[in-house]
């Protein structure tokens, strides 16, 4: 691996993808409240009878959070219509379509924050995903917070594009990398380009990536 093509990009999990959701805060309050209920112990025995598992509270700062909860309960959305029959304080009927909703337009981006979470991800790597994510949601056109979420990426790409030179190279539905070069910046992280290959910084990562920040 040529150090003066490559960085090894580390910690890049952490975008502000939560302005996103502002607008639905009171509808997932709502959720989360259910939630919340389901701890309850009256609702033990049901949850036990039908082997089913008690959906994570979501962390008010993360989005990722909020998708891990909402995704918990749509998958197992029978038995939580099962249970509103006995307990109808649970009832998330009217809740539903905004859950498919999001839970659609979020998953590419949660797949995404899970490839990166390797130790060392070189830089053609995380542009390849990148892409793949950006395709994904560009199927999503009667989603409107799949198409806000694209908007984000596009607009965040423009950043890596300006110290980046990459080629893309199709071969049928899949997609490769190439990184040509790597264009200088001003980081005080780093001192020279050799150094490239043995970077980790957030800083110059906030600097490189198009998802900075993909999981606050």
């Amino acid at each position: 691996m040529n150090s003066r093509e490559y960085f090894i990009v580390r910690d890049v999990r952490r975008t502000r993808l939560n302005w996103l959701i502002r607008p639905y805060k009171e509808r997932i309050a709502k959720i989360q409240g259910i939630v919340v209920k389901l701890r309850n112990r009256k609702y033990h025995k049901c949850f036990k009878t039908h082997d089913a598992h008690l959906p994570p509270i979501a962390n008010d700062t993360r989005w990722n959070g909020k998708y891990l909860m909402v995704v918990s309960l749509l998958k197992q959305r029978q038995f939580f219509n099962l249970l509103k029959t006995s307990f109808p304080e649970t009832d998330l009927t009217q809740h539903w379509p905004f859950i498919e909703k999001f839970c659609e337009a979020f998953e590419p981006a949660f797949i995404l924050t899970l490839k990166l979470q390797k130790v060392h991800c070189a830089l053609s790597e995380f542009y390849t995903y990148w892409l793949q994510c950006q395709a994904n949601l560009d199927k999503l056109k009667a989603n409107e917070l799949a198409v806000q979420l694209l908007e984000t990426f596009k607009t965040r790409a423009q950043k890596l594009n300006n110290y980046v030179h990459a080629t893309i190279i199709s071969d049928g539905d899949r997609s490769t990398v190439e990184i040509r070069s790597i264009h200088p910046c001003n980081c005080s992280a780093l001192q020279d380009t050799s150094d490239c290959c043995s970077i980790n910084n957030s800083t110059m990562i906030k600097q490189l990536s198009p998802l900075s920040g993909l999981t606050g």
